[in-house]
């Protein structure tokens, strides 16, 4: 199982270098986030796309591509892929989703890119957006965000 699961975030990080592009930095923020049911999924995905939209950024949905290329490879998991990318200037970006997670729980980076003071900005309105609806779980600097026992499988 755990050899799947380097598999899916190796496939991963291909799918999103890919779709986004790569800053060569690692997140100065990564946060967590359970979602709780599809309603909560199709609300995020609404709230993504709003941030974007307000923010000046590109919107990248990019669950269902990475959902086939696993299909494709034998190893999809069984519920429905999130993957969310927001784009901006400068390398700013957000990026994450729920894959190593249950179907439920997503986890978002944020590089910095050339501007790191407008990518803390930007990484504070999202928080603050995201804990309008739910809460958010800052995942320790040098971890990786983990199964959260409160949400639902």
């Amino acid at each position: 199982m755990v050899t799947k699961r380097y598999l899916l975030l190796a496939i991963l990080a291909s799918i999103l270098g890919m779709l986004v592009g790569c800053s060569g930095q690692r997140p100065f923020l990564t946060v967590q986030i359970c979602l709780k049911n599809n309603r909560g999924a199709a609300t995020f995905m609404d709230t993504m796309r709003t941030i974007a939209d307000t923010e000046h950024m590109q919107f990248i949905d990019g669950g269902a591509l990475t959902q086939k290329s696993l299909a494709t490879m034998n190893v999809s998991p069984n519920y429905q892929l999130i993957y969310v990318g927001v784009k901006g200037d400068q390398g700013i970006s957000m990026e994450g989703g729920n894959m190593g997670l249950s179907a439920y729980e997503v986890a978002l980076g944020f590089s910095g890119g050339s501007n790191p003071s407008e990518a803390h900005r930007f990484a504070d309105v999202v928080v603050e957006k995201l804990r309008k609806k739910w809460p958010v779980y800052t995942v320790p600097p040098g971890h990786g965000a983990t199964s959260m026992k409160d949400c639902a499988r």
